[in-house]
């Protein structure tokens, strides 16, 4: 990801090991010596890319750390249930825009702009984001194709030479570079979809305003609501410095 490496595949890893340490081939330059490999679960669909890394210090202190990253495909029935439920739920909120558009429409008046303009906003979120989370999913490529092409790789190579070596190690490294970036991209998506929860959160507590007894949650954020800009606003500041 940005960072050079000298990448061996080890055959035959007691051979190989002697053989670096015959050509001191860990020098006084080596920062990190990695051991990596990927793992598939079968009938789960899971795929695993797993990293030991040895980092030596200045003082030649050497620290391990295991670097473990994992990445689920949807496949069969769960890629079909997890469109229709983002197809429904973008639906329904846009359904919810209009017939909320049509009452502010015809009944101005009676309307609390304050929350009917925000119930729009978070209906709107509501919306748009399943239909752009549905897009971008689509538009992912399935691991377990680029899993097989590496095991071809593996299988169909024609020789143990440098070349064919290379071209094993470039799809080794192609489909651990498809794991990394469709595991950021869950991640992206895991905050979104935190950010969107909490704004329907919100939005419920508004809905309590139309009981007597549950209004008093609605008051309460609505007198305190100054008090938790400032709050959000000094955290943030704070967690970003730190």
């Amino acid at each position: 990801h940005g960072e050079p490496v000298y990448a061996k595949i080890l055959l035959e890893p007691h051979r190989d090991v002697e053989a670096f340490e015959k050509v001191e081939w860990v020098g006084v330059e080596t920062n990190v010596v990695s051991l990596s490999t990927l793992v598939y679960t079968e009938h789960v669909e899971i795929f695993t890319s797993l990293t030991v890394d040895f980092a030596v210090d200045l003082a030649g202190n050497i620290k391990g750390s295991v670097n473990m990253v994992t990445y689920r495909d949807l496949t069969k029935d769960s890629r079909t249930t997890f469109a229709a439920c983002l197809t429904i739920t973008s639906s329904m909120a846009f359904l919810g825009i209009v017939f909320m558009t049509v009452r502010l429409w015809r009944h101005p008046e009676t309307c609390n702009w304050g929350f009917v303009l925000y119930e729009i906003l978070s209906r709107t979120l509501l919306c748009v984001y399943p239909l752009l989370l549905l897009v971008s999913w689509t538009q992912q490529i399935p691991m377990a194709v680029e899993f097989a092409e590496l095991l071809n790789t593996f299988l169909q190579s024609e020789g143990l030479d440098d070349s064919h070596i290379q071209d094993t190690l470039a799809s080794y490294f192609k489909v651990k570079t498809v794991i990394y970036e469709e595991t950021s991209w869950l991640e992206r998506h895991c905050g979104a979809a935190y950010f969107v929860c909490y704004c329907q959160f919100l939005q419920l507590i508004f809905y309590f305003n139309a009981h007597p007894r549950m209004a008093m949650l609605t008051v309460t954020v609505r007198k305190a609501l100054g008090n938790m800009i400032h709050f959000f606003v000094l955290f943030s500041v704070l967690f970003i410095m730190l």
